[in-house]
């Protein structure tokens, strides 16, 4: 399981670094997708390295943590609540719900980063 879970890292860390390439080019919704979509997947390894099986196959980010077992800081829980609709979001826009502004996703991707970084070294 080991490979598999260093595959969850790595492909977290790329989509990180894809999310800061969109966020410094302006394109804040793709942005906001691929931070969400880095620590999905940093939450996968979590469950690959702890319980020794496949991740499930669901996206939704409260629920990887609650199914990993972590127990994340309260921020940190609510910066996965705050990212989990972008999923679609992300994907397809979403006419009502407005994109948050370069200072919104900026902090958004220092928080992911710092998490981001929590959780590989747990």
């Amino acid at each position: 399981m080991e490979r598999r879970t260093e595959y969850w890292i790595e492909s977290s860390q790329e989509d990180y670094i894809a999310a800061r390439t969109l966020e410094e080019r302006g394109h804040h919704r793709q942005a906001l997708f691929f931070i969400r979509l880095a620590l999905e997947k940093a939450l996968k390894a979590q469950i690959v390295k702890r319980m020794q099986t496949l991740p499930p196959r669901l996206h939704d980010l409260t629920r990887l943590l609650e199914i990993s077992g972590l127990e994340l800081e309260p921020n940190d829980q609510e910066l996965l609540e705050q990212l989990n609709p972008w999923l679609l979001g992300g994907m397809y826009g979403d006419p009502v719900k407005k994109v948050p502004d370069l200072y919104t996703v900026h902090d958004y991707l220092r928080d992911a980063e710092e998490l981001l970084d929590c959780l590989k070294g747990v």
